[in-house]
């Protein structure tokens, strides 16, 4: 794509508009990719979801072999991993940190005898990366985008101000469809009868299910953050479960997931 056209805001927009018509979150990171690839090429792609916490939940893989997921799952579960998201914690970043361009070629000597980046980016032959976030409502880190350069040269400054220009609208998108109940959810009400919930507490269960905060779902309902955490206290005694973790498992088994 001509670097005019990319520097348009219309094409900004029409990018945004297109990824905006999936509604499920993990759809809408991999259109995302899909089509982003018409805007900023890239060689191999892969999508980091996360949980609040701060752990990898999930992964989509574009070009990239299981192998090479598998590797960097071991350096990811032994904290090897050299950038943030291996740090196993609440990451939270600034608007500037949300997007960043690596240029491998050119690491730093103490990069280079990192195990991380001597074992898998430099054998993987990864030459650029980009790095995409999206968080939730609460500004945590719930998702990241990554485009690796092997064969092409580093990502242009035009196309990084078009990264920039659309991620906090695509943000914006992916932390509203968060505070949407999952599909997968919808008979919770034969849980709410089966343990006397009140309409507020399934209210509350659905959206910890898909993966809401309490300060978001605090905003949604507007209503107080320590109302919210007496909502959850009382469903998980009502349940029996002490986290969400039990909880989704507990809603997974009911709906046959």
């Amino acid at each position: 794509m001509r670097s005019e056209s990319l520097m348009s805001y219309e094409t900004a927009f029409q990018f945004v508009r297109a990824c905006g018509e999936e509604k499920d979150p993990g759809k809408f990171c991999g259109g995302i990719v899909e089509k982003l690839v018409e805007y900023v090429p890239y060689d191999q792609a892969r999508v980091l979801f996360f949980s609040v916490s701060g752990k990898i939940r999930g992964s989509l893989l574009y070009g990239v072999g299981q192998k090479s997921w598998d590797a960097f799952m071991d350096f990811y579960t032994d904290d090897s991993v050299s950038f943030r998201i291996g740090s196993h914690k609440t990451i939270k970043l600034s608007e500037q940190e949300k997007v960043s361009v690596l240029d491998h070629t050119k690491a730093k000597k103490a990069v280079q005898g990192n195990l991380f980046f001597d074992a898998y980016i430099k054998r993987l032959n990864i030459r650029y990366c980009m790095g995409i976030g999206l968080a939730d409502a609460d500004n945590c880190q719930r998702a990241v985008i990554a485009l690796d350069r092997i064969e092409s040269g580093c990502f242009s400054k035009e196309e990084e101000i078009f990264v920039r220009r659309v991620r906090p609208l695509l943000e914006h998108l992916y932390a509203n469809l968060l505070l949407t109940p999952p599909d997968s959810f919808s008979t919770i009400p034969v849980i709410g009868r089966r343990y006397d919930l009140t309409e507020r507490e399934k209210q509350v269960a659905m959206l910890l299910c898909g993966g809401a905060t309490p300060a978001a779902i605090s905003e949604k309902y507007s209503i107080s953050v320590s109302t919210v955490y007496r909502h959850i206290a009382n469903l998980y005694k009502k349940l029996g479960v002490s986290n969400r973790q039990e909880l989704f498992a507990l809603f997974s088994t009911v709906n046959g997931i």
